[in-house]
């Protein structure tokens, strides 16, 4: 807009939001995943779902009341979202440390000599070609 020689950026209430180019029944159900992103802007957040499954043990290394026990797992996409961006191909090797009490094997949730927590093996997995 201009008004004498001052350029105006035209208010944000007069643009258009990101729903009001959807349909009315996507309106509905998407209201509670828009988000105001920087500037002021519309983000339509789409959360991507997804869940690990574990494919299998494919070692254990026993030391008294110790073991490091290495198994294979995989993303599993949960939702479209999920689908486009995680491969059901990939596959992934990791290791954490279990200790044997009284009533039998847990899973070590803190680092114990070289074992490492589940969070960190997760994170430190190493993709099986």
């Amino acid at each position: 807009m201009d008004l004498g020689g001052q350029r105006r950026m035209p208010s944000r209430a007069a643009e258009p939001t990101v729903l009001e180019h959807c349909p009315k029944s996507v309106r509905r159900g998407c209201g509670s995943l828009l988000n105001h992103g920087r500037g002021g802007r519309e983000v339509l957040h789409l959360p991507a779902r997804r869940k690990r499954e574990l494919l299998g043990v494919t070692g254990i290394a026993k030391q008294d009341n110790s073991a490091d026990v290495e198994f294979e797992w995989k993303w599993v996409p949960l939702n479209e979202i999920g689908e486009a961006l995680y491969s059901r191909d990939l596959r992934y090797r990791s290791s954490v440390g279990f200790r044997k009490y009284d009533d039998g094997w847990r899973l070590l949730e803190t680092p114990v000599r070289s074992a490492q927590t589940m969070e960190d093996a997760l994170k430190n997995a190493e993709l099986i070609p």
